[in-house]
């Protein structure tokens, strides 16, 4: 065998060597590729419903507390614990509609965006295709979304009329048998149990109720899916 042939046979090995190696760190980055792509955007919304389904009618102590009863002004704070529980991420920084956080260092911390419904529909816009989707009507969302409602003037609590501006927050949960508790549907009576969309929500404490009930069909709503 002469030399011209053994030079080419050593460099076909060592380029034959070469693809395999390529191969196999294109392969890895693949998969790792993927698996951080698995990770940047993995809501539970089983998690995040569990944790809201098993609090709708108390206050836990692993977020703050905006109060109980018809009065109360828990509902955002509410929705946010699912989206909390369910693995969206917050983020800390000013106290702005572009961030969204609550934890406790000494006392609680927590943004506007946290327990203000307008203030969280901005945060939503703001991210509006990357982490959230804004769908038609409520009807249209899936279990562990939530939906933003109208229900009346923010800066005149006399004025029952809306004013453009969120006021008050829903859990989607899924469909199911709805609740037949009397609690769930103070001051109404019962209704006939149906499979339904349901919804939760604090303030009044609802669990397991249909998506619109007690809601008038002409309050303006913002529903918002979560894409994370």
């Amino acid at each position: 065998m002469n030399k011209n042939k053994i030079l080419m046979m050593i460099s076909g090995v060592f380029l034959m060597r070469r693809l395999k190696f390529v191969s196999i760190f294109m392969l890895l980055a693949l998969l790792l590729g993927l698996s951080l792509q698995t990770r940047a955007g993995s809501y539970n919304r089983d998690t995040g419903v569990a944790w809201i389904d098993a609090h709708a009618h108390d206050r836990p102590s692993d977020y703050p507390n905006y109060g109980s009863g018809a009065g109360c002004n828990d509902c955002t704070n509410y929705v946010n614990q699912m989206l909390d529980k369910g693995g969206y991420p917050q983020r800390e920084g000013n106290d702005d509609i572009w961030h969204r956080y609550c934890y406790k260092k000494w006392w609680w911390r927590v943004s506007e965006t946290w327990y203000n419904a307008d203030k969280l529909n901005w945060y939503a816009a703001q991210y509006q295709g990357s982490e959230f989707e804004y769908r038609g009507w409520p009807d249209q969302l899936e279990k562990g979304d939530f939906y933003l409602m109208d229900l009346r003037n923010n800066d005149n609590p006399n004025d029952p009329n809306p004013d453009g501006k969120a006021d008050h927050a829903r859990a989607i949960v899924g469909w199911n048998w709805t609740s037949t508790n009397s609690e769930d549907y103070y001051p109404d009576p019962v209704p006939p149990q149906q499979w339904a969309l349901l919804s939760n929500q604090h303030c009044t404490d609802r669990w397991h109720v249909p998506w619109d009930f007690r809601v008038p069909g002409s309050v303006p709503r913002w529903s918002i899916h979560i894409k994370w």
